[in-house]
């Protein structure tokens, strides 16, 4: 909800969504076709410095998002950088450890790799923020259709993309009334307050859904979802700026 206020707010609103799109796929891809750390953190550096002082999102908003990405990139790469053996370590480790009878160590390499498949990442995730603060789905949509990409996919995209928000506006009301009737004072109560949740949320969510095809079908609903277009503008600076981004990351890649 919070990127969502943000697509919607910020200064890049009405600009064409096909550039903004490109921008941040061409930064993407460089990322990952030209696999050199300093082009990743450049990426990371100028998509960043896109979303806050061309689209002004706030800076603790981009942050805040991209901390919370870094974190899970993190951790999702530890197994790169520790190994676990029942086997004992070289002497060429950085580190050891043991665990009964595991050893846990880590080596320069690994290390290495880790640190670079983490930079690689962190630069594509945010070109992929800036797309996301800066463009709503409906104009992702209207892109989409635009490309002609199939009606059936665009409308199970949008579909599920509402679904997600009924889904949180359910889960919130569903807990808040626990906690009123203090569903969670106990590890014990805890558990089947969030087992009564679970089971109690598939239903009332399946039921609106089953509302929401009825309310279609009254409608004349004949397998396509139907909006007016809207009206884009071109933005000659975000597309120099980007130029600029692209090419700044090619130059890295040759020098290095």
């Amino acid at each position: 909800m919070l990127i969502d206020r943000f697509a919607y707010g910020n200064r890049l609103r009405h600009t064409d969504p096909a550039l903004k799109t490109a921008v941040s796929l061409a930064v993407l891809v460089l990322c990952l076709v030209l696999d050199t750390p300093a082009a990743s953190l450049f990426a990371l550096g100028w998509m960043s410095l896109l979303a806050v002082a061309v689209a002004r999102v706030p800076v603790r908003v981009f942050a805040g998002i991209l901390l919370g990405e870094s974190t899970f990139l993190a951790l999702a790469t530890v197994g790169i950088a520790v190994t676990v053996s029942v086997a004992p370590p070289s002497a060429e480790t950085l580190w050891r450890g043991h665990i009964g009878a595991l050893w846990v160590f880590g080596t320069a390499n690994g290390l290495s790799v880790a640190a670079h498949t983490v930079s690689r990442a962190i630069g594509a995730t945010a070109a992929m923020n800036f797309l996301a603060l800066t463009t709503p789905l409906v104009d992702l949509v209207a892109l989409m259709r635009r490309l002609h990409v199939p009606d059936a996919l665009i409308d199970i995209t949008a579909t599920v993309y509402r679904a997600t928000f009924l889904l949180l506006d359910n889960f919130n009301q569903m807990y808040t009334a626990q906690q009123c009737r203090l569903g969670y004072i106990s590890a014990r109560r805890s558990m089947q307050s969030a087992a009564l949740l679970g089971g109690n949320l598939f239903i009332k969510t399946f039921q609106k859904g089953k509302r929401l095809q009825l309310a279609l079908d009254a409608r004349g609903f004949e397998g396509t979802l139907r909006v007016l277009p809207a009206q884009y503008r071109p933005n000659p600076v975000l597309a120099v700026w980007g130029i600029i981004g692209v090419t700044a990351m090619l130059g890295i890649r040759i020098l290095l």
